[in-house]
């Protein structure tokens, strides 16, 4: 039987994580999705943007891990895909998620998707479904470039296999799910 996989899809709002997470989930037998922001609303947190502070930000995080345990417990028997963010977009700006947290959500593997500003900016625009905050394309450069950034510099320090992938995300994420790369 196969190893079971936990991999932490990360990115900017609006680059394609749930459409990546859940095309993969559709398609693909013995894989579980769910967002961070999921969990935790189930543990009554904060994930609406006009409530994002830096402590609701960090509350959240013990929400997360307590939340993400139960889940992997529920789903011991199939590869979990779970989207986070290593860098949270508030009102007042950007907080960085610490580490630890990330550590302790005990990744198999850890994958940054990366995409031009201008089509994260277009996907923010065209998707009513979610309060995004609408900032210039060199601002979502400069934005998903420290999330790069900060993306690369935890997951070395843990110790997690991470990887940066551009589109095609379907059939690169596809490769890494595989085992390919």
């Amino acid at each position: 039987m196969p190893v079971r996989k936990v991999i932490g899809i990360f990115g900017l709002p609006g680059v394609g994580k749930s459409h990546l997470s859940q095309k993969v989930c559709n398609e693909r037998g013995g894989v579980t999705c769910v967002k961070a922001s999921e969990i935790i609303e189930r543990f009554k947190g904060a994930v609406a943007l006009g409530d994002l502070t830096e402590d609701s930000v960090e509350m959240n995080q013990e929400k997360l891990i307590k939340g993400f345990g139960l889940y992997r417990l529920m789903h011991e028997k199939t590869d979990i895909i779970i989207e986070l963010h290593n860098v949270i977009e508030t009102k007042k700006g950007m907080v960085d998620v610490e580490f630890s947290v990330f550590e302790r959500l005990n990744l198999d593997l850890a994958v940054f998707l990366s995409a031009d500003p201008s089509f994260l900016l277009s996907n923010r625009r065209s998707d009513k479904s979610r309060d995004r905050l609408i900032v210039s394309e060199y601002e979502l450069g400069a934005r998903q470039k420290y999330a790069m950034k900060r993306f690369e510099e935890c997951f070395s320090k843990i110790r997690v296999p991470h990887v940066i992938i551009e589109p095609d995300f379907y059939s690169n994420f596809l490769s890494l799910l595989d085992g390919d790369q």
